[in-house]
């Protein structure tokens, strides 16, 4: 019995049952502890203070033993002699590579730690943190490691932070979500040049083992090993990134259907994942591009955005440019000049021509989100060619740039590239095709 269970049975605590299954036993006991110290005030947000708590030979050999007694969860470990050195630890190293970009050298000790932290910080997303949910919640993590073992393909949550966006009440469509920060024990910034999300994007994505070799490879072979896998998990990785891209287009189409386009940033931090496998690194973004404030978003307001996403579904690749300028420019960009710019991009990525680029993305950009209008299609194009001759005069130098003028026209930029992106993906012809092929469909749509 560890000092912290010996502790509990003295304060009329009590500790957990044990059913006979060494595995499911040694681990409940270490995310027993876990929990134990995650409970004590400011301590959730201490990670290294937490896997301490599961860094007692006295849970940590036995977890390990019952670990590579497993028949799958052992083939994470190949030719492991399971010698016990003089800390009591059992030595299991591997090589391990896995999408959506995770791998490298695996250690069981650490291994068992990333166990014990992403169990607690799954119940932590789905705000079932209690010790009685504890063992259902370790049999879910020892399924979800024995099928990725196996090599077969996890639906596992991936988070990204939002800054900008505050969230009332939380919302889960099955597949993806989004929820307040708070309560999901994100590290403290180490100063104030750092900054912790507001809110929390989830969504749930495959994850799948790729290869598995053994530690004592040279480099050249550790190399090797890497760069046979490494297209495939540069591919899934752009696909993980559009979808999460998608997920924060959505709040931009609300923002701007909403006229609150100007307020609203997306931007975001780095992904994590909840694979059991994972380290999580604490998802902070530097200080000097933290948007000034933050929108927060109701219940009603997150279900428009939903019906957004399900409105546009599954974005083209062939608009991934649109997308990430149009996201860079509500997330990174504080020059006006510089987001006018991207937004201009995104435009001639969705519409541009070979051939009289200018007039035909104008054209095109007025006759796809007026096509009933005759008035406002005029409008439009007013609007759109006078955006182009800014953009034209910023880029050759013609131009002095005014921060209130460019600033005004770079959100009006955004504001049409938004809508065009939003109409691209409603006209299910126009989606798949390249640029080109698109602005001519428009505008022979336009001469019948």
């Amino acid at each position: 019995m560890t000092y912290v269970e010996q502790v509990r049975q003295q304060v009329g605590g009590r500790l957990p049952t044990m059913t006979g299954e060494p595995l499911v036993d040694t681990l409940v006991r270490l995310v027993f502890n876990g929990l134990a110290i995650e409970l004590v005030p400011g301590a959730e947000t201490d990670r290294i203070l937490v896997s301490a708590s599961f860094q007692n030979p006295q849970l940590l050999l036995p977890a390990a033993t019952a670990f590579l007694s497993d028949p799958d969860l052992s083939l994470l470990f190949p030719d492991t002699d399971r010698q016990v050195d003089d800390l009591r630890r059992i030595k299991a190293t591997s090589i391990l590579t896995w999408l959506p970009a995770g791998g490298g050298s695996m250690y069981l000790g650490i291994v068992l730690g990333s166990l014990v932290e992403q169990t607690l910080a799954r119940m932590r997303l789905l705000d079932s943190l209690s010790e009685d949910a504890i063992d259902e919640f370790v049999r879910e993590t020892i399924d979800l490691l024995r099928k990725f073992a196996r090599g077969e393909k996890v639906e596992m949550y991936v988070a990204t932070g939002l800054l900008g966006i505050d969230v009332v009440e939380p919302i889960d469509r099955g597949t993806w979500g989004i929820r307040t920060a708070s309560g999901l024990a994100i590290e403290e910034a180490p100063s104030s040049k750092e900054s912790r999300p507001r809110s929390v994007l989830w969504m749930k994505t495959p994850h799948r083992l790729l290869s598995i070799d053994r530690a004592d490879l040279d480099e050249a072979e550790i190399l090797r090993a890497f760069d046979e896998v490494s297209e495939l998990k540069r591919s899934f990785h752009a696909e993980l990134t559009r979808k999460i891209s998608a997920l924060r287009f959505a709040i931009l189409a609300w923002a701007v259907e909403s006229e609150r386009s100007a307020a609203v940033s997306v931007q975001a931090t780095s992904s994590w994942s909840f694979l059991p496998m994972s380290h999580t690194q604490p998802p902070w973004v530097h200080a000097d591009s933290r948007p000034v404030s933050a929108v927060s978003l109701s219940a009603s307001e997150l279900e428009r955005v939903a019906e957004i996403v399900e409105e546009l579904g599954e974005v083209t690749p062939r608009l991934d440019i649109a997308l990430n300028r149009m996201i860079r420019v509500a997330s990174e960009r504080r020059d006006p000049a510089d987001a006018l710019i991207d937004a201009v991009i995104a435009w001639e990525n969705m519409l541009g021509s070979k051939t009289e680029t200018t007039f035909k993305v104008c054209a095109s950009m007025a006759w796809l989100l007026e096509p009933h209008d005759e008035e406002r299609r005029r409008q439009v194009f007013s609007r759109v060619k006078k955006i182009y001759e800014l953009r034209s005069g910023l880029v050759h130098g013609a131009e002095d740039p005014d921060f209130q003028n460019s600033s005004e026209k770079a959100q009006d930029a955004l504001t049409l590239a938004i809508q065009a992106f939003c109409a691209i993906h409603l006209n299910p012809e126009l989606v798949d095709m390249k640029s080109n092929s698109r602005c001519e469909a428009i505008l022979m749509r336009a001469r019948e």
